[in-house]
């Protein structure tokens, strides 16, 4: 595959590793034969559909009949169903990957097997980190502030380093400033959308034409992109309240690596974030939907009625301590006031489109609590304001705002 040969060649040759291409199995072979000649530590990286039986006879005898150290890495559609990591050849391998190859679990394998080498093995890869192999720099485009602070806050308790832009346009603009490992992206932002996002890194990746929304100005931020970008491949996973099918499918056709949704749940969310962060993993594109891979759970959720309800749901969740909960819940009931503010505002002079954002807003953040009663009445009037259809929003507005009198502060509510 071109395209994971192209990120193969370019991680490698940052690590300043002598590489060597051959393209079938021939090529392989006579590659083998020569380098076992060599008497050279030798890193293999082989798309497992070159390797027949003869082929993997003559990788295990480099380490068996040679003084050749010799690292095999499978790069493979399925690992869990891979011969070369599992049956009869297993031995002939220490990693396998899961296509596509993304370069930071691509590294981190590297590194990691060059650890037991010795320290010279290790001053030999310039790519080599002080930092923790499994810390990661992760970039969490998110508008909504509550999920910004819940997401952050799992994240750096896990130990990865997170940056957070509020929509598209300014996370093109982390992007060109800082190196990330990973992209959390929301789908639905205001300025500029999840989908338009990845499009546009995706297309810089691979060196393609972008397509700008024209009311956007890019043009230097695209051009620091277009140099800095090309030739990799970040995973970003998708961070959306929809699952339905076609927004799957959306998703995977803009390039994105993973569909998870919100509310999230803190075990899948861990998982994920491991997931794509360390040796190993996994850029399959997927959902994970409720703790379930492909499915919604159909479990009534009971919300919260109490600040003492609240306090007991966000440390059972999300394994928030006594000490993390108060700031917490005070910024996630301001932020709730606001949007509550805004979209009454809105309302009243038929700014729709006001309108529509606020509720999107407030729609994540009562999620993330866990409010799911009042979630359901905020979801239902976004989804008519998006429409621009006619709907008493004052009065609907009013009744979430009583709704959640307990949470909020009585010049709040």
């Amino acid at each position: 595959n071109p395209w994971s040969r192209m990120v193969v060649r370019e991680t490698l040759l940052r690590l300043d590793l002598s590489v060597d291409e051959v393209q079938d199995s021939e090529g392989l072979v006579e590659w083998i034969k020569e380098a076992a000649s060599k008497k050279e530590r030798l890193l293999v990286i082989v798309e497992e559909e070159l390797v027949d039986q003869g082929v993997a006879e003559r990788l295990k005898a480099l380490n068996q009949e040679t003084e050749t150290e010799t690292v095999c890495i499978s790069i493979s559609s399925d690992p869990s169903q891979s011969r070369l990591c599992l049956g009869q050849d297993r031995e002939t391998v220490f990693y396998c990957l899961q296509k596509p190859v993304l370069q930071r679990p691509l590294v981190n394998t590297i590194l990691h097997l060059c650890s037991g080498y010795g320290e010279e093995s290790q001053k030999a890869v310039k790519g080599g980190e002080t930092r923790s192999s499994s810390a990661a720099n992760v970039l969490l485009v998110e508008d909504t502030k509550v999920n910004q602070d819940l997401m952050r806050t799992i994240l750096e308790r896990e130990g990865h380093n997170a940056t957070v832009a509020d929509n598209g346009v300014m996370a093109l603009n982390a992007l060109a400033q800082g190196e990330f490992d990973l992209v959390l992206m929301d789908i639905q932002m205001p300025v500029m959308d999840g989908l338009t996002t990845t499009r546009i890194i995706r297309a810089l990746e691979e060196g393609e034409p972008v397509q700008v929304p024209e009311d956007l100005e890019l043009g230097k931020v695209l051009e620091t992109l277009a140099e800095k970008l090309k030739g990799k491949r970040t995973p970003i996973i998708a961070i959306t309240a929809h699952a339905f099918q076609e927004e799957v499918k959306r998703s995977r056709e803009a390039g994105l690596d993973l569909h998870l949704t919100k509310p999230l749940k803190i075990k899948d969310f861990r998982q994920v974030i491991k997931r794509f962060t360390t040796p190993g993993a996994t850029g399959a594109m997927g959902t994970m939907v409720n703790g379930e891979k492909g499915g919604r759970s159909t479990g009534k959720k009971e919300s919260p009625k109490t600040i003492d309800e609240l306090i007991e749901h966000l440390a059972s969740e999300y394994g928030f301590s006594k000490d993390e909960i108060p700031s917490f819940i005070s910024t996630a009931a301001r932020s709730i006031s606001e949007n509550l503010t805004k979209a009454q505002r809105a309302a009243e002079s038929g700014d729709y489109k006001t309108l529509h954002i606020s509720l999107h807003s407030l729609k994540g953040s009562l999620g993330a609590l866990g409010l799911h009663d009042a979630m359901e009445m905020a979801k239902e009037s976004e989804a008519l304001a998006r429409q621009e259809k006619e709907h008493p929003y004052p009065e609907a507005l009013a009744k979430l705002r009583s709704k959640l009198s307990f949470l909020l502060k009585p010049d709040q509510a």
